[in-house]
């Protein structure tokens, strides 16, 4: 026999036995009651479980109070965004959120800074960080890092659909279907 022989052989065995474990696995975890998704479901929350108390992947248990996405609709002060998962092994239903904002709500459009005014912001920001790092000044209190866009204050009203916005909120909206926001910041081009 030559080696081609014994791949296809080894090839062959390999492919039977699949098929028997795949057929004895759908026989062994197949009920008429439902046992088999129970069954799954435990599973998979105790493995998920496992991986945020490991520490393995930290945003499985990390709390997260901000959350950006596209508008989908308004209807009042809700709206619908659609937005990414959070922790891949999320509920894909997390991908559309409704957030709820009162009367009060702060609405900003974030506009970028002049490139050469920012980093002109930025050089002095580090100027005075090297300063206090050679010990030459106390530093009173933390310095600001220079932000890369100016906040400008707009009305709810002024949100559309589709426009990309950034929500934060003073709760865990990690797994929250719906919540509360207190600040939404819209980033438009």
């Amino acid at each position: 026999m030559t080696s081609k022989n014994y791949i296809a052989i080894i090839i062959s065995i390999a492919v039977i036995f699949f098929f028997i474990g795949y057929a004895v696995a759908g026989f062994i975890a197949g009920s008429p009651t439902g046992e088999k998704n129970k069954s799954y479901q435990a599973g998979w929350d105790a493995a998920r479980q496992k991986l945020a108390d490991s520490g393995f992947l930290p945003s499985l248990s990390a709390e997260i109070k901000s959350i950006s996405g596209k508008i989908k609709a308004i209807d009042g002060h809700r709206i619908t965004l659609e937005t990414g998962l959070l922790d891949p092994l999320a509920d894909e239903s997390l991908t559309t959120r409704t957030v709820i904002a009162d009367e009060s709500i702060r609405v900003y459009s974030l506009e970028q800074r002049d490139q050469n005014e920012f980093m002109a912001a930025l050089d002095d920001y580090n100027k005075k960080i090297q300063t206090q790092l050679n010990g030459q000044t106390q530093a009173q209190t933390p310095l600001p890092i220079p932000e890369m866009f100016n906040k400008k204050e707009i009305a709810f009203s002024d949100l559309k659909i589709g426009d990309n916005i950034n929500v934060s909120s003073s709760e865990n909206i990690k797994e929250a279907k719906e919540f509360r926001v207190t600040e939404i910041n819209l980033n438009r081009p």
